[in-house]
């Protein structure tokens, strides 16, 4: 059970039969794709002390913490307006002091997080996500239709699927932090973008892959 062609033609080439592939997509959780009720959003707005006036970044960089890094804070700091930049940190308590320390300087109001199995509120709150390609927050990010900026991708998976990204046009990607930030600035001016980009990933979604993927495994 695989997320998608490329893996499953690197499983032909190592003489896999192809009867026995089957592209479920990354096994998400199934709330993912409901939308957050208007009231859960405005109590949690309120609780992260958000500014409404201001667009809304998710700042992600996996749950170890290791695509959030002090070249892309300073970057976003030359932005031309000011935003809310939810930023979790994972379980990396070092990322979470860098955050906090930024928050108590930056223009923009941050708000440094640990670890929160409340992703799908953080998504619905947001207006773009900077992230690293991970492929669970790609998926997610798909089921909920937010745009994304890539800022980098470590070796291995995450450089499959960043070619992923660039080959259906779902996402901005950053030649480096200063592009990133350049990108940023550009889909927050541009809503038509950004609606489009919605569109797409919500049509390359697999929000129902983990009933996929079961519903496959039992009728075998």
């Amino acid at each position: 059970f695989l997320p998608g062609q490329t893996e499953c033609r690197k499983l032909v080439s190592m003489n896999v039969p192809r009867e026995k592939i089957f592209l479920s997509g990354i096994p998400i959780h199934p709330d993912m794709a409901d939308p957050v009720a208007d009231a859960d959003l405005a109590v949690a707005r309120r609780s992260f002390g958000l500014d409404p006036d201001r667009h809304t970044l998710l700042l992600m960089g996996g749950s170890r913490g290791l695509g959030i890094r002090k070249g892309l804070l300073w970057e976003l700091e030359h932005l031309p307006f000011a935003v809310n930049i939810l930023a979790p940190a994972g379980t990396n308590m070092s990322v979470l002091e860098v955050l906090r320390r930024w928050s108590a300087e930056s223009k923009h109001n941050v708000v440094p997080l640990e670890f929160s199995s409340d992703i799908r509120t953080l998504y619905a709150m947001s207006d773009l996500a900077v992230t690293k390609p991970g492929g669970l927050t790609l998926a997610e990010c798909m089921a909920v239709g937010l745009p994304m900026v890539i800022q980098h991708a470590l070796p291995g998976q995450e450089r499959h699927n960043l070619e992923f990204v660039r080959d259906r046009g779902l996402g901005e990607i950053g030649a480096g932090p200063a592009d990133v930030a350049s990108r940023v600035h550009a889909l927050l001016m541009d809503p038509g973008r950004r609606a489009q980009l919605k569109l797409r990933l919500k049509c390359h979604a697999r929000p129902n892959a983990a009933f996929t993927v079961v519903d496959q495994l039992l009728s075998r």
